[in-house]
């Protein structure tokens, strides 16, 4: 009884990992100036990101966790494959503007946000305050202000 106890655990355990391993494993590995993988979790999670936009203005609300995963895992092959392409392109480009050092200066983006923001006060009549402003970036991307900030600077 204990040995089959042992080798359950042990088979659990072995299971476990390699469930655990799969999100790790590359779908694709990105080589301009220098080698980087793309795992099954950032697939995911790019899939999920799109998910949310496409459900955010179809549910005039945000989605819940299960709706954005749903619509994720139901997404097909050609799509995936089309939002992979898409993650390979933007590291090569930004392999590439990392070796001819190209960057975006502090002023650059905040000039580009100040735009994003008098585009929201067209819409709603006032200059929206810094909370709004947070709050409409995450119900239109799913991203917190600071990951939207560094997403526009890559």
């Amino acid at each position: 009884m204990k040995r089959c106890l042992i080798l359950f655990l042990l088979t659990t355990l072995t299971g476990l990992t390699a469930f655990a391993q799969l999100d790790l494993q590359a779908v694709a590995i990105v080589r301009l100036t220098r080698s980087e993988p793309i795992t099954v979790r950032q697939l995911r999670a790019e899939l999920e990101t799109l998910a949310w936009q496409e459900l955010t203005p179809r549910l005039r609300r945000a989605p819940t966790n299960e709706e954005v995963t749903r619509t994720a895992l139901s997404s097909t092959v050609e799509q995936r494959r089309q939002v992979l392409d898409v993650m390979i392109n933007e590291r090569l480009a930004l392999q590439a503007a990392e070796r001819d050092r190209i960057t975006v200066s502090d002023g650059e983006l905040n000039q580009h946000i100040q735009q994003l923001r008098a585009q929201m006060a067209q819409t709603i009549g006032r200059m929206p305050t810094e909370e709004e402003f947070a709050a409409a970036i995450r119900n239109e991307t799913g991203q917190e202000f600071p990951a939207f900030r560094e997403t526009l600077r890559r």
